[in-house]
């Protein structure tokens, strides 16, 4: 799919490059459509699971936020954007990815910022956007070539980050 786009998914692929039957992914899928769903719940199970431990180690919104600029996460999303167009249960399910991770970054939000400046400005849900959509942007525009701005933003980014979780620890 990063490769060749999402329109070059087939069955016959997906078998090949799993080294299965093409009949064992039938067997589990009965469209392409259920395939790409799993593949986005799948994706959105492990990154949740990442917050979870980021929560327990005080480093859950930079998680999001290395998430959200990760390049090839980035090709994927707009992969899976672009057939969304044309598959309404590929986008309700990038809806209900996006909305699960929002409401698990709003809930951490609150948790650990109860008493911030930043929590009384805004609300939880809007920094929880702001923390996974301005990176996700920025990834997105370095693919076609575009940058005004971006390094102002990524260091605002960072010094929002510092500010609510402190200084970044080096890891040994």
């Amino acid at each position: 799919m990063l490769r060749d786009g999402y329109a070059a998914v087939t069955f016959e692929r997906v078998a090949t490059v799993a080294g299965v039957a093409k009949g064992l992914v039938y067997y589990y899928f009965s469209t392409l459509d259920e395939l790409f769903v799993a593949v986005l719940r799948d994706s959105m199970d492990h990154f949740l699971a990442q917050m979870s431990v980021a929560t327990a180690s005080g480093a859950s919104l930079r998680t999001a936020w290395a998430y959200a600029s990760d390049q090839t996460g980035t090709a994927l999303t707009v992969e899976f954007l672009a057939l969304a167009n044309h598959r309404s249960e590929v986008r309700a399910a990038i809806g209900e990815c996006a909305e699960r991770a929002r409401h698990m970054l709003t809930q951490v939000l609150g948790a650990n910022l109860p008493d911030s400046r930043v929590l009384a400005l805004t609300s939880g849900s809007a920094v929880a956007f702001m923390l996974t959509c301005i990176p996700r942007l920025i990834a997105m525009e370095e693919l076609i070539g575009a940058d005004l701005g971006h390094t102002d933003a990524l260091v605002a980014g960072h010094r929002f980050l510092e500010l609510a979780e402190g200084p970044q620890k080096l890891r040994g």
